[in-house]
């Protein structure tokens, strides 16, 4: 995974919006791992669960359970999360927000090593090697 993406095309976006709502049942009430690129570092937040996941014509929103407090989000980051159809890009086991550079990372051996306080896979697995740190 590159840190810099662009925005996907109009064909592309209408593809990964069938990807993502694809997995929607497969990542409903799961833990999950936000990742998001700030100022040459990666900071990780770490979701218990995943819920309430809802795709309209142009956003996919839903609801997450932190594990970190609420005192430590920073801005751009709260208890519900959003992506707009055109800022969305989806794989298998993840979605990256291009205006946010952010990733939504669902892969359940990845997600099981944060939930435990490892995090040294987030860089590699992204292709990386900046600092990583939780808020």
């Amino acid at each position: 995974m590159s840190m810099s993406r662009p925005y996907p095309s109009p064909e592309d976006s209408a593809r990964h919006k069938e990807a993502a709502r694809g997995m929607i049942p497969t990542i409903e009430g799961k833990p999950a791992v936000y990742v998001m690129a700030f100022d040459g570092e990666l900071i990780i937040f770490v979701s218990r669960q995943t819920s309430n996941i809802q795709m309209d014509d142009d956003m996919i929103i839903w609801s997450n359970d932190w594990i970190d407090p609420i005192d430590a989000w920073v801005d751009d980051v709260g208890e519900e999360l959003s992506i707009s159809e055109g800022c969305l890009e989806v794989a298998p086991g993840w979605w990256f927000d291009c205006y946010f550079g952010a990733w939504f990372i669902f892969e359940p051996d990845m997600v099981a090593k944060s939930l435990a306080g490892d995090d040294t896979w987030v860089g590699p697995h992204l292709g990386t090697d900046w600092p990583t740190r939780r808020p």
